[in-house]
């Protein structure tokens, strides 16, 4: 298994695929990756190649930010740390070498209680 990767974590949703699994969730405009993937610049360099505009971002313990929604398809990659997105009423937990694909439009929020770094994506 890659260095920082948890293989026994999992989101509140039933069924969250184990480390290297997919699970589509169309309803609810989420797809969700367990890559353990968490070399930045392989996660840019993937994400460059599939036609999106790349940055990293990190946030400090305890943020938040409430339900809000972005005009594009929208890739959040952990490198570090963790993050809680919620949408339709459901906490998707994110760990190191996660990633998570939003529909454009999709409502949802996100919280960080230990502090996360990502490479996000938008197309």
């Amino acid at each position: 298994m890659p260095s920082g990767t948890t293989s026994n974590r999992v989101g509140a949703i039933p069924g969250t695929p184990p480390e290297g699994g997919v699970f589509l969730y169309p309803n609810m405009g989420v797809k969700l990756k367990r890559t353990g993937i968490t070399d930045e610049t392989y996660i840019k360099d993937i994400l460059r190649k599939e036609g999106y505009s790349v940055y990293v971002w990190s946030d400090a313990p305890g943020t938040y930010y409430p339900v809000h929604t972005h005009p594009d398809t929208e890739i959040r990659w952990v490198v570090e740390g963790e993050v809680t997105i919620g949408v339709e009423g459901k906490e998707i937990s994110l760990g190191p070498g996660d990633m998570i694909e939003l529909d454009p439009n999709t409502p949802h929020w996100a919280r960080t209680e230990k502090g996360v770094k990502y490479v996000c994506g938008s197309k």
